[in-house]
């Protein structure tokens, strides 16, 4: 199990010396580091790895940060996965089983996920998004991302696609993250199913009728009363979104784009009892949604608002899970998430809530001060790649937002992290290198939805077009059937005008012509069936018939 402790951080971060393979990776300008097609550091001569840094591939973990230029080199360290000018993405190919194999032992606590979600028959890649959402709701907002010195803080409020048909175990994968990561006492995120964009935003806050000395209300006068400052959206059937997007004036759609950007959320309204607006900074909101890929149009409909490449997609099946059942991991990991927690959580919060924002504060700093979790130099760096490519249109919708995609997964691995509780908010490169191949798993389990979600449809538009065949011969076939009795009868009715008999020629020739088509089978049905007798005349072939005597 993994325990939330409640420790205390207790003293400064490690001092960190740069290590050989990043000092002979600088060119002689002092420019950063050069960095290959792959993510991996280069030689500024050769421009191959160097034998220092092939050492720091197999079991290096340095804490490189932003400040200290200290340069982190691994195996794992991959580039943004930027769409080409030909829309393909570009590292598809090297998420292998060696590279995933990499990936779950470059951490005990990924090592004990893995373990842990084998060992209940869930997906180790479908618990991972499960816990990070759950780390990410748990954590206050003023706790913020600084990835490069031009760009607004940013949040670290993460959406979570569990992919998966029916039956693959997505409520499991949300019930094992919180076994695993228990709310820690005292701390007020609550769990949310959502209905509507305004049922969110009054989660957070709710505005309270001012009372006067009696006790009596005072109409018209309202105060905001905090509630929460985090919350975990928790919805395994997408579908039921969807329906939400569908309802006449819904504000989910445009509440859950704002949220994840860190925008202001909520509405000033008429009614002072409903009118709550959440500024940026001021509110954690973090969701995990199951999507089954016959119903995730929900989700890729609304691609050209941005709102699928908000998501970080994981597979909720795992192919590759053992025959024979693993054993539970035995060692227990711990994760400590009251080093974020405040003194005052709501009381500054509030301050913040009366004034609209923290530009509005005389001095931001301390009157909302935000913890920034840095970034190092790999990270800024593929961070102004992103943004040159995307000032440029060569980003492909759904990589929108890969940026901050990655930025917030690598925040989280540094914050799961637990190895050392001295360290502080720093992300590391391997943190990052990390995040970038939890990024090609997001991008696999994307492609399987598409490629599901298309397949289905085919065979849903094939199962259409039969059906439409088969309810046209069948329709056909009743209204040949109707015409055929209606055309027995008026056979009856003609040789009952004429007892000696009339030839088919004949019958037909007093047939109205909406019947004439189907004389002959009418005799013939009426013959079968014994209610009309042929009668030869000499030696002519010409069958005269005649209404039986029962008839």
């Amino acid at each position: 199990m993994i325990v939330a402790k409640v420790s205390e951080l207790i003293s400064e971060d490690e001092n960190v010396t740069m290590s050989i393979a990043a000092e002979t990776c600088r060119n002689d300008e002092g420019h950063g580091s050069s960095y290959g097609p792959d993510g991996s550091v280069l030689s500024a001569s050769s421009g191959v790895i160097s034998g220092e840094a092939e050492s720091d591939l197999n079991d290096g973990d340095s804490r490189s940060t932003a400040t200290s230029e200290t340069v982190d080199v691994l195996s794992l360290e991959e580039p943004l996965s930027i769409q080409s000018d030909d829309g393909s993405n570009n590292n598809n190919s090297r998420l292998d089983a060696v590279t995933e194999t990499k990936f779950w032992d470059a951490r005990p606590w990924l090592q004990y996920i893995r373990d842990y979600a084998r060992a209940i028959r869930v997906s180790p890649e479908g618990l991972l998004g499960a816990v990070l959402v759950r780390v990410s709701s748990m954590i206050r907002p003023s706790v913020v991302l600084k990835v490069t010195d031009y760009d607004n803080p940013m949040s670290l409020n993460l959406n979570v696609a569990l992919v998966g048909a029916p039956g693959t175990g997505k409520g499991k994968l949300v019930s094992a993250a919180r076994k695993l990561i228990p709310l820690p006492s005292g701390n007020p995120m609550l769990e949310l199913k959502p209905k509507t964009g305004e049922s969110i935003v009054s989660k957070f806050v709710s505005m309270v009728q001012d009372k006067d000395d009696k006790g009596k209300p005072i109409p018209k006068q309202y105060h905001p009363e905090i509630r929460t400052d985090r919350v975990e959206l928790v919805q395994t059937e997408v579908n039921a979104l969807g329906v939400s997007f569908k309802t006449d004036g819904s504000t989910m759609l445009v509440t859950l784009l704002q949220a994840f950007s860190n925008e202001y959320i909520g509405a000033e309204t008429r009614a002072k009892s409903s009118s709550v607006v959440l500024p940026p900074y001021s509110y954690r909101l973090s969701s995990i949604l199951g999507v089954q890929p016959s119903e995730s149009h929900v989700i890729f409909d609304n691609s050209s608002v941005g709102f699928a490449s908000r998501f970080i997609f994981v597979n909720a099946i795992d192919t590759a899970a053992p025959i024979q059942r693993p054993l539970m991991p035995k060692n227990q990991w711990t994760c400590d998430l009251t080093r974020f927690d405040s003194v005052d959580p709501f009381e500054s919060l509030l301050r913040l809530l009366q004034v609209g924002g923290r530009e509005s504060f005389v001095d931001p700093g301390k009157q909302y001060p935000l913890l920034e979790m840095t970034f190092p130099l790999v990270a800024k760096e593929q961070a102004d790649s992103m943004q040159l490519k995307g000032v440029h249109g060569k980003i492909h919708e759904l990589d929108a937002h890969r940026l901050e995609l990655q930025s917030k997964v690598a925040a989280l691995f540094c914050i799961l992290d637990s190895r050392n509780l001295m360290r502080k908010c720093n992300v590391t490169a391997k943190d990052w290198s990390l995040a970038g191949t939890f990024m090609l798993m997001s991008d696999r389990a994307r492609d399987f939805c598409l490629e599901e979600r298309d397949r289905l449809e085919r065979e849903r538009r094939v199962k259409s077009i039969l059906d439409g065949q088969l309810a046209k011969k069948a329709a056909d076939a009743d209204v040949s059937e109707l015409y055929l009795i209606e055309t027995e009868d008026k056979v009856i009715r003609c040789l009952k005008g004429h007892p000696d008999g009339l030839s088919g020629v004949d019958i037909r020739r007093r047939v109205n012509t909406k019947w004439r088509g189907y004389v002959k089978d009418a005799i013939n049905r009426l013959h079968e069936d014994q209610r009309l007798e042929p009668v030869k005349q000499g030696s002519s072939e010409v069958v005269i018939w005649k209404l039986s005597s029962e008839e």
